[in-house]
Formats: structure tokens, sequence, C-alpha cells
């Protein structure tokens, strides 16, 4: 599942890997654990270039897994080498959020790293911009879920794969 942040990839995920009998992994939890750490503290240590190598690390050993749902962080779409991995190991799922509705959903969100600066709107707008090519570049499926719950995006996933 690939899609910017605040889309739902990990609620989604796990509720429909729980209706497909599937295991379920998270890239950022994963990374989380591992580390004992909140990702706005590797960020604040490593910078968000040691991030995207812990990302990177975390999804070779994901698409080694069978029968599982993956939900990547939004950024993970930026590194050619992530992009092969999904699109090489899977059926890649975007859920695409407008950068306006994704602001309604994080504007009370302290935790997210790259919207902690004076106008997250314009932060959103511009990763919305240049990573909406590569979400599009290796989705399979496409699904806008600016106006639907998670139970209906669920369906509409299902229904359709």
């Amino acid at each position: 599942m690939i899609g910017p942040m605040g889309c739902g990839k990990t609620t989604v995920g796990k509720q429909l890997a729980e209706k497909m009998g599937m295991n379920f992994i998270d890239i950022d939890n994963s990374i989380e654990k591992k580390l004992k750490v909140d990702i706005a503290t590797i960020f604040a240590i490593e910078g968000e270039a040691g991030f995207r190598k812990r990302e990177t690390d975390e999804l070779l050993l994901a698409v080694k897994k069978n029968h599982c749902i993956i939900s990547t962080g939004g950024g993970a779409v930026l590194s050619k080498h992530n992009r092969d991995l999904l699109s090489k190991n899977g059926k890649v799922i975007f859920l695409n959020l407008s950068s306006k509705n994704q602001y309604n959903r994080l504007k009370y969100d302290k935790k997210r790293p790259l919207l902690k600066n004076d106008n997250p709107q314009k932060a959103l707008d511009e990763m919305y911009i240049n990573r909406l090519p590569l979400y599009k570049e290796i989705a399979d499926y496409e699904f806008m879920v600016d106006d639907f719950a998670i139970k209906d995006t669920v369906g509409m996933i299902l229904q359709k794969i």
C-alpha cells in the first residue's frame, strides 16, 4: 500500500489483511519497534536521508515474506529502488488523497517531522505534486479516498482485487 501520509494505509492495510487472512507489515512501525524510538526522533538524529535508508532496509525484509500486506511510508516511493521492490514483488495499491483533505486529517498531528514548519499545507501540496507521478508509476490499483470511510475503502479494494 502506497500513498501520502494520512491517507489510511495502515488502517486500511490492517483491515484488508484481516479480511484476506494475511499478515500485515507497517514499515514505519517496524522501524520504530526495531530502534525503540519514533520516526520523529530518527529524523532529528539521522535526518531524512538516514530514515530513508532504514526504510529501504525494512522494505527489503518485508517483500521477502509471503502472504502479507505491506504499508509503506508516504515517501517510500522517492527511491527508484523502493519503487522497483514494490512493483516487482506484488500488487501495489495506491490510496490517493488530495493535499487539502490530507491537511484536514493531519493538521493536529504533531508527530510528523515533514510537517514541522511554518506552512504545513504548502509542504503537503509540494509533496503531493512531487510524489503523485511516482505513486501512479507503480500503482496497479488506485483509489481516491477523499470521501470514503475506511470500511468503504476496504470494501472497494476487495471488490476490485
